[in-house]
């Protein structure tokens, strides 16, 4: 897309992925009017924060412009709906622990499931508010690219809500709600057709939290002395490649043209996106829902690293 209109929002902003993310975003001034980043921080984390030219290495002051939304309580999501308006994608990239949250599965499930499912519901009636408009306006086919709305999620590798592991069962729970939400709304609304939902399943994340998380650092550790070893599908992904892997999809189901569906192993098109080999490909590509691999999201990774060097 040639001109910078579009408008992100990000929950999770400073986390792990969240805060590359929204670094990533900064710098994609052809594209993004204007990042949402909502997270609990009361100081604005983005501050100062400066886009770089690699081609020379040189400092570039122009930077998507960044509004830091502070959210005392999550709960209270829907008193910042105002933030959400005119939003054209959503990253979802909150996550907790169990022991952050005192081995409460309960409150783990609270933070894992609720709020990421309260987010969506918030960022979808957006989409369909917006692009019930567009059709009342009669928009031409030159703007069906500004049409289209993205929502994407990280999860985990083996997200299943029939898994042993609690986990692994709420990871699998949100990803069956955000499921039924898509379908629903493209179900019952017929202007909604441009809505994707995007699951994203990394391994191991890699890179340095503000927190410490021992178990963690002990599988990073195996995971680097074995990197050689371990085949993409299971191997550790790095933080910044996840947040790499999103923009590049984003990117290509903008460039998405009309009646080529991503997903349809006969087209050759290089904007293909191949689906998890466990998704049933007719049902997903016609609802619009894509699920990303780990091995995946580090092609897209690689891909987005290619196209502009960072």
């Amino acid at each position: 897309m040639s001109s910078a209109n579009l408008i992100a929002i990000v929950i999770g902003s400073t986390g792990l992925i969240g805060k590359k993310l929204v670094q990533l975003l900064s710098k994609q001034t052809n594209t993004y009017s204007k990042i949402v980043a909502l997270s609990r921080q009361k100081e604005n984390p983005f501050l100062g924060l400066t886009a770089t030219n690699n081609q020379n290495n040189q400092s570039n002051n122009a930077i998507v412009p960044i509004e830091h939304v502070t959210i005392d309580n999550f709960d209270n999501l829907s008193q910042y709906e105002e933030h959400f308006k005119d939003i054209s994608e959503a990253y979802c990239c909150l996550g907790t622990t169990i022991k952050k949250v005192n081995n409460s599965k309960e409150m783990f499930r609270h933070v894992d499931f609720d709020y990421p499912n309260e987010f969506a519901s918030l960022c979808y009636k957006q989409f369909r508010l917006q692009l019930e408009q567009e059709a009342i306006n009669n928009h031409n086919e030159a703007m069906n690219n500004q049409k289209k709305k993205q929502f994407f999620i990280v999860t985990s590798t083996g997200a299943d809500s029939n898994s042993m592991f609690f986990y692994s069962q709420v990871k699998g729970d949100i990803e069956t709600a955000l499921v039924e939400k898509q379908t629903e709304i493209l179900n019952n609304n017929n202007n909604t057709k441009e809505i994707y939902l995007h699951i994203c399943r990394p391994g191991l994340l890699l890179g340095e939290r503000q927190e410490s998380r021992i178990g963690e650092s002990i599988a990073q550790g195996f995971n680097s002395a074995l990197s050689w070893l371990l085949p993409k599908s299971i191997s550790g992904i790095e933080a910044k490649d996840v947040a790499r892997a999103m923009l590049d999809l984003s990117e290509r189901i903008r460039n998405q043209q009309e009646g080529h569906e991503e997903g349809n192993k006969n087209n050759n098109n290089n904007n293909n996106i191949l689906l998890d080999e466990s998704v049933n490909p007719k049902s997903k590509v016609e609802k619009h829902v894509y699920v990303h691999t780990n091995a995946r999201l580090k092609d897209f990774a690689s891909s987005f690293v290619e196209k502009y060097g960072m």
